[in-house]
């Protein structure tokens, strides 16, 4: 702003003269300018109020929810058009009488968290406002088939609550879908091109009983239809596993399965946030590993951390590095919430990245520092001894990760660039699991490059042949 360096030259740029005051043209030009002001100074006031790592931009055209943006060009690699059975889709249902989408975003112990084993609804959301949906079922290559799954089986199979969309409810609901489903001519020639997501962890036989015969709709639907099509999975554990294999017809056909992101939830405010801590780790700590974990920290003087049961934020957020900790399972949402709050997380077991997708480069995004068990206490010297010495290298380790500055600066960069990616209320995870079934069913489309650093992609089946020079 220039107007300081002139004395004649009023705070909202002005010439402070009576000739000037009195002529209509500058008395014009005194309201203009005083107008391009206040829309400077507004615009000024708005970017300064968004924190500089924030890129997302709400768009609500989509379904019930909306679905967030980047701000730059979104370069997809979903590059063939696919269908959403739309007509039966669980969109615009409830759950115990409330709205699926409330449900959804308010499950977890503090009352922000999404459901971790929601990406079925993510999922169909996103596939309602991918740019390469197609309303003409005969112009699709690959189709989408938009049922909650997950939900069906944590609500309706272990919680016993009541899931209904358009005054359809449970088996009734699933039924109908299935019925739907099966009487569409796509999925009668092309039930290899379908793709649904199943990855909640109840296994099939915990929620259908072969010899009782609970529910028939149920087991028709996971043995004849759900088999033939393409499935995102728990941990890439295959639910269909779980049926017990008594006839020829319960045999797994060939198929494609991927393993799901859990559903992440960002700590509020917590991108841009000041990295104040060194570590965190926030559970339930009825595991070995974790009580060793905070029980090492909380001795070590060197290290700042926060560790323990309780609520994740802010800590989370706060801290440079985030324990990701095998807890009944090896995946878990932590996973994914430390990520979206701009932490670079440490993996501590190697089989955590079996569970995880084939197609990430975590080396760009993590650390790992494994976590062994400290022996069971006995009172001899022995047994304490050998206690110490897991934990000092332990420390050790967790030090040395502390002072590769470069490192993670590099990590830290990544993991912000890669948060869309990994955020269901993006259309990028949706467009990658897509893509990788592209990938699959027609190998000759595979893309070349994407704009994620950390993604590794399929290889293509053959590259342009260089040119020979004379």
């Amino acid at each position: 702003v220039q107007y300081q360096s002139h004395p004649h030259i009023s705070a909202l740029g002005f010439r402070d003269t009576k000739d000037e005051m009195k002529s209509n043209h500058n008395l014009a030009r005194k309201y203009l300018l005083l107008f391009s002001s206040i829309v400077a100074l507004v615009t000024i006031n708005s970017i300064v109020s968004v924190p500089s790592t924030q890129t997302y931009v709400v768009d609500s055209s989509i379904g019930v929810d909306p679905m967030l943006q980047t701000s730059h060009p979104p370069q997809y690699l979903l590059s063939v058009p696919f269908y959403v059975y739309e007509e039966f889709a669980w969109i615009n249902g409830t759950i115990a009488d409330l709205p699926i989408a409330s449900v959804m975003r308010n499950h977890s112990f503090n009352g922000t968290n999404r459901f971790k084993h929601g990406d079925d609804y993510w999922f169909l959301q996103a596939s309602l406002k991918h740019p390469m949906r197609t309303h003409n079922i005969n112009e699709a290559k690959l189709f989408f088939v938009p049922m909650l799954l997950n939900q069906f089986d944590y609500y309706v199979n272990k919680k016993r609550r009541r899931l209904c969309v358009n005054e359809r409810c449970n088996m009734e609901l699933l039924n109908y879908t299935s019925e739907q489903l099966q009487a569409s001519t796509a999925f009668q020639q092309h039930p290899e091109k379908h793709v649904i997501v199943r990855s909640h962890f109840l296994p099939v036989s915990d929620v259908w009983d072969e010899n009782k015969r609970q529910r028939p709709g149920y087991a028709k639907f996971f043995l004849e239809m759900l088999p033939k099509m393409n499935a995102v999975i728990f941990e890439g554990i295959d639910f269909l596993h779980s049926i017990p294999p008594k006839k020829e017809r319960y045999e797994l056909p060939s198929r494609y399965t991927l393993p799901a992101y859990k559903v992440g939830t960002a700590c509020r405010n917590s991108l841009g946030a000041k990295k104040d801590l060194d570590v965190t780790m926030v559970g339930e700590m009825r595991f070995r590993h974790r009580q060793n974990l905070c029980s090492w920290l909380n001795r070590s003087s060197s290290i700042s951390s926060y560790c323990g049961k309780g609520d994740r934020c802010p800590a989370l957020a706060h801290a440079k590095l985030g324990f990701h900790v095998v807890g009944d399972t090896l995946g878990s949402q932590r996973l994914m919430d430390t990520i979206l709050c701009g932490t670079v997380p440490i993996f501590t077991n190697l089989d955590q990245f079996k569970v995880q997708g084939t197609w990430i480069d975590w080396k760009q995004l993590s650390y790992y520092l494994p976590l062994n068990h400290k022996p069971e206490p006995r009172k001899s010297k022995k047994s304490v001894a050998e206690a110490k010495v897991i934990e000092q290298e332990f420390i050790s380790g967790l030090q040395a990760i502390l002072n590769d500055h470069e490192g993670y600066q590099r990590r830290y960069k990544a993991v912000l660039d890669h948060i869309p990616f990994f955020d269901m209320s993006t259309l990028y995870p949706f467009d990658t699991f897509m893509y990788l079934m592209q990938a699959n069913i027609y190998p000759e489309t595979r893309q070349l490059q994407s704009r994620w650093s950390a993604m590794i992609l399929p290889p293509v089946l053959y590259s342009k042949p260089k040119q020979q020079v004379r």
